[in-house]
């Protein structure tokens, strides 16, 4: 199979199991994807000896990189690979020297036993080289010169000395006598790892010097006509023969490079790695390794280079090279490393390249005594603009804020794209904590400006949170969660802001994740209440209607405020179980109710945004309507006013089923959000609750009084009954019904109370 790669890849999970392999891969251990993909790591890779593993067991030495790589927020790691010494085996000049040669070469170990034999062996033993594999070679020696050259062997690995003599070998009929040369190979401790044994039949000799001139001109058609760099040196390290591909793609000529040194064609970077390469290999060790040359006009070339030491006669008289050229892979490999660390739709950092940087920062940081900090933000109710837009709007917003905002940071200032809308800020270099406050400063302002989305104007603001090394923590993961938490905080302050991190974030966030747990358990525990609040008629004082508040006992914290455990109900999801809890134990005490004898009144019930947005409402009211045998009227839904307007096309699609239902629909906590009049037109309602702060200032603001009037008024223009909630003094009260509030709930008349206590005080038989 031809090879169309020249750099193997492979993929692993978390679990460290193959997901994906390129098929160099498969070439260089002659396994198919299938026997790859699945496996374990240690299934294809040496981690302790950098090697791959081949179908046979060999281990094949490489050199590799890995990075980590986010894909669809899994995190894997990605493995490249480069094996020169296989590039070297089928370079041509490499395979003149094993598969041309007349001469027997075998390589042992020290144990003697043979893992290559060369093609000749064929022609002198009659035997192919894979039988000569994994078997001693003195089994292959005349039994009266096994002593001496078992003797030889052991010199060799022992004292590193290379040693030729004639000796006899068994041969298909009588023995062959030849002249063999012991070649000790060095390993990676220094010592010898290998014998390379040449062997030739002295009978012969007189036809390999016929042969010479031949194999001289062949060696110099590959030298010439070679497409890699090929080039030889002498043993002062400068040029004695390069072929026409090296100078084409240098530019210079045979005169300008012929006895120039080798070094003076290597980058300043490389020239000392390059020096003392030369004198490894003028000490017979062969190196490769990738380094980068010069071209006559000064541009690099990425290569791979081999150099490898000539002997003639046993003796070193100079060196060979050969170079290819690797600018593609190291095209490659930056392509590579940009997915693995660059975020795809904003150009940024990525979270992985954050990761790495936060940890090379705080080690920088520890060792020279220094301080950093770490700002983390995000785009408030980001969410909005996508369920309002799309998620291409989303996109084309997060680019614009990515690009905003690192045209404002200061240089000693990295930002770096975490996920979502999530971005954070490594600040290097600062003194005093005012040097922060300025660069949050600097990000709050940069989202006063609006974005250009699609031909709408946006405006938008963001959330900061910011935690410091050493003086919060000397633990960077700490430090992360630090900033997100400062970060959190700033929302709970009504967003726009930043926020300094400070231990009682921590505890507040331990003391919500608690709470979370036990919120979860809750339900299942029947650990929540219904109390009820009557809604009395301003003329006649009499009950209309009740709403159905939710209170939580819960056995280890006592009551707990609907004002904690909601928000964190709606956070985590929770309000979906929730919201079915209270439409169903409404339903239940209404039919008690009834089932009593009692002429009992509709029960208004609130539903949050949350549950609109899976738009099961409508069925889980009806659900229970008919559980329950209830008419729809004696349930009243109330909406809040921020919600309806956020939420509109859910909101009106519920509303315009439950009023043809028959339940009774009300707008809640009018004026706390858009306080506009306009759009309550489109929406199917028949009550609207004010808002408290309206009851609040209603007797020492006379302007206030002004503004109630207007929305009583305008609320009967619509049809509409309006209630005035947090109703507390007799003077309010008096207030309210002289300028025609229809209804009255707040603490004059009762607070909430349990059914039991509402039942007694309300209803008769």
């Amino acid at each position: 199979m031809e090879k169309r790669y020249h750099t193997g890849t492979f993929l692993i999970n978390e679990d460290s199991t193959i997901v994906s392999v390129n098929p160099y891969i498969c070439h260089l251990t002659n396994k198919t994807e299938a026997d790859i993909i699945l496996q374990p790591l240690e299934h294809l890779f040496c981690s302790e000896e950098d090697a791959l593993i081949h179908i046979t067991g060999k281990h094949i030495p490489v050199f590799f990189e890995k990075s980590r790589i986010i894909i669809a927020e899994q995190e894997f790691t990605l493995y490249i690979v480069w094996n020169e010494d296989v590039e070297l085996e089928n370079h041509p000049i490499y395979k003149t020297i094993t598969n041309e040669t007349n001469d027997m070469i075998s390589i042992i170990d020290s144990s003697t036993r043979i893992f290559f034999s060369s093609p000749s062996h064929q022609t002198y033993l009659e035997q192919a080289p894979s039988l000569f594999e994994k078997r001693s070679f003195l089994e292959f020696i005349h039994e009266d010169d096994h002593a001496v050259i078992s003797h030889i062997i052991n010199v060799v690995f022992e004292k590193n000395e290379k040693h030729t003599i004639n000796f006899r070998i068994k041969g298909s009929g009588d023995h062959i006598v030849v002249k063999g040369s012991f070649n000790p190979v060095i390993g990676k401790n220094k010592e010898v790892q290998y014998i390379v044994i040449l062997m030739r039949d002295i009978h012969i000799q007189n036809k390999d010097v016929e042969n010479i001139v031949e194999r001289e001109q062949r060696f110099k058609s590959l030298f010439d006509q070679n497409p890699d760099f090929v080039f030889s040196l002498d043993l002062d390290f400068c040029f004695t023969d390069i072929n026409d591909a090296m100078l084409d793609a240098t530019g210079f000529t045979r005169n300008e490079i012929m006895d120039r040194p080798f070094s003076t064609l290597i980058t300043p970077d490389y020239f000392s790695k390059t020096v003392v390469s030369l004198l490894e290999v003028k000490n017979g060790i062969r190196k490769t390794y990738d380094t980068v040359m010069i071209k006559k006009q000064g541009n690099p070339i990425f290569v791979s280079l081999s150099l490898f030491p000539i002997f003639v006669h046993n003796k070193l008289v100079g060196i060979h090279g050969i170079a290819k050229d690797v600018s593609n892979k190291k095209q490659y490999e930056k392509r590579i490393y940009q997915l693995a660390y660059t975020d795809t739709l904003t150009n940024l950092p990525n979270r992985a390249k954050f990761q790495k940087e936060i940890i090379n920062t705080f080690h920088l940081a520890e060792k020279n005594n220094k301080k950093f900090a770490l700002l983390f933000f995000d785009i408030d109710n980001f969410k909005d603009v996508n369920d309002s837009l799309g998620h291409f709007a989303g996109d084309v917003l997060l680019k614009s804020t990515a690009s905003r905002i690192k045209s404002l940071l200061p240089d000693h200032c990295q930002l770096y794209r975490m996920s979502g809308d999530e971005f954070t800020v490594i600040i290097e270099k600062f003194h005093r904590k005012n040097e922060l406050t300025e660069i949050a400063k600097i990000i709050l302002e940069g989202f006063k400006k609006t974005f250009d989305i699609e031909g709408d104007e946006i405006l938008i603001s963001s959330s900061i949170g910011i935690a410091t090394y050493p003086e919060d923590t000397n633990n960077t993961d700490d430090l992360v969660r630090y900033a997100d938490s400062a970060m959190y905080f700033s929302k709970k302050r009504g967003k726009n802001f930043y926020s300094f991190f400070n231990d009682t974030m921590i505890k507040r966030q331990s003391e919500q994740f608690h709470l979370n747990g036990s919120l979860r358990k809750a339900i299942e525990n029947n650990e929540f209440r219904l109390h009820y609040q009557p809604i009395i008629d301003a003329n006649t004082g009499k009950l209309t209607s009740a709403e159905a508040l939710i209170r939580w006992y819960s056995p280890d914290q006592g009551v707990i405020s609907p004002g904690i455990f909601i928000p964190l109900a709606e956070v985590s999801g929770m309000i979906h179980s929730l919201g079915t809890w209270v439409i169903q134990e409404a339903c239940r005490q209404l039919k008690e109710w009834k089932a009593k004898g009692y002429q009992v009144v509709p029960i208004s019930i609130n539903v949050s945004g949350k549950q609109f947005d899976r738009q099961d409402v409508y069925r889980t009211i009806h659900r229970n309507l008919k559980k329950f045998g209830l008419e729809a009227r004696l349930l009243t839904i109330e909406v809040t006013e921020t919600v309806a307007m956020k939420k509109k096309q859910n909101v009106l699609n519920v509303l315009h089923k439950l009023k043809s239902l028959g339940c009774g629909l009300a707008i809640d906590d009018f004026g706390s959000g858009y306080s506009s009049l306009s759009y309550l037109k489109d929406f199917p309602v028949n009550r609207l609750k004010m808002d408290k702060t309206f009851t609040d200032g209603i007797i020492s603001d006379s302007k206030m009084k002004q503004v109630v009037q207007i929305i009583i008024d305008l609320g009967h223009v619509l049809d509409l009954e309006v209630i005035a909630e947090g109703v507390e003094t007799e003077d309010e009260l008096k207030i309210l019904k002289a300028i025609g509030t229809d209804g009255i709930q707040g603490y004059y008349f009762s607070k909430p109370l349990p059914a039991e206590g509402f039942e007694k005080k309300y209803f008769i038989k």
